[in-house]
């Protein structure tokens, strides 16, 4: 999400309810260059260090922080059931600098270094659980989703799989655009979002950058993999035929298993989390998808992809 509305999602994400927990969520800061950076964890009551878990790390649009996407995303629910670590770091004056190189954006101005931050992170929450090395996973919202793109790219850390929803590749990102290590991909995008445009485009319709097109994101994703195979592509059911949205899907998977690229495109949706809250007026974010549940879509893809 952008500039504008920081204000208003902040106490939309608020007054949001909170998931019920059963396992411990505790707070963590690091400092970074004379800078406190934070970040809650959340461990399921059914963590135990002796047996590796996978660990989640999921990141907030511009305006919010780790606590209030878990509460637009309920995948503190999720976490608890399926028994994974779930990491929800918080960016430094609530944005993260996604690559979009926009001077109005403070974190973006002072070249805030969050992929290192995250790296710190995930070497911390090694230290103090038995996480998974081959089940590291990526998460995030509009303005953290264009940062989990540029962090797939540049993290030191080789994450598994990853998946962005409603955010694409920063556009001063493209050009370098060239991942090292081959990673399973779900985008997941409303076609009609207005904020973070699915053709590409700048986000928010004035100077808070710009991003690629949905699509091409997903193809360069597809190259990087080196996949061959060629695209399927098929509809799902519209279960919920009020919420004004469809849900069309792709994939690209090479002849031997193991990597995927998938995306959803959500034909109508807006600027959302599918089956997430209407936190916005329609007339502002657009419609929220009723036909998938986004984080139980992400989950179980990332089941279906540890790092081979």
């Amino acid at each position: 999400m952008i500039a504008r509305t920081n204000t208003l999602l902040c106490l939309l994400f608020f007054a949001l309810p909170c998931c019920t927990r059963a396992g411990n969520a505790t707070q963590h800061a690091i400092e970074m260059g004379g800078i406190e950076r934070t970040y809650t964890l959340f461990i399921p009551a059914s963590v135990s260090k002796d047996k590796p878990a996978a660990l989640v790390i999921l990141f907030h649009g511009s305006g919010g922080n780790g606590m209030s996407m878990d509460h637009m995303s309920g995948f503190s629910a999720v976490a608890e059931r399926e028994g994974f670590i779930l990491a929800l770091p918080d960016a430094l004056g609530r944005n993260w600098n996604d690559g979009r190189e926009v001077a109005s954006i403070p974190s973006m101005a002072r070249h805030v270094d969050d992929v290192a931050f995250v790296d710190a992170m995930i070497t911390e929450i090694g230290a103090l659980y038995h996480t998974d090395p081959k089940r590291l996973f990526a998460t995030g919202f509009s303005n953290g989703g264009i940062f989990v793109h540029l962090l797939a790219a540049k993290s030191t850390h080789s994450l598994a799989a990853i998946a962005p929803v409603s955010g694409g590749i920063a556009l001063p990102l493209a050009p370098m655009f060239k991942p090292t290590v081959p990673l399973s991909v779900l985008i997941l995008h409303g076609t009609e979002d207005p904020m973070v445009p699915y053709k590409g485009g700048d986000v928010d319709y004035h100077s808070n950058g710009g991003v690629i097109a949905t699509e091409d994101a997903a193809l360069r994703w597809v190259e990087c993999d080196g996949i061959k195979s060629p695209r399927e592509s098929g509809n799902l059911p519209d279960t919920d035929q009020d919420d004004g949205c469809t849900v069309s899907w792709s994939r690209w998977t090479p002849k031997k298993p193991g990597l995927e690229v998938a995306l959803f495109s959500i034909n109508g949706g807006g600027h959302t989390w599918a089956s997430g809250p209407q936190f916005m007026p329609v007339a502002i974010i657009g419609h929220v998808c009723r036909d998938i549940d986004a984080t139980e879509v992400i989950w179980d893809f990332f089941k279906k992809h540890p790092r081979r």
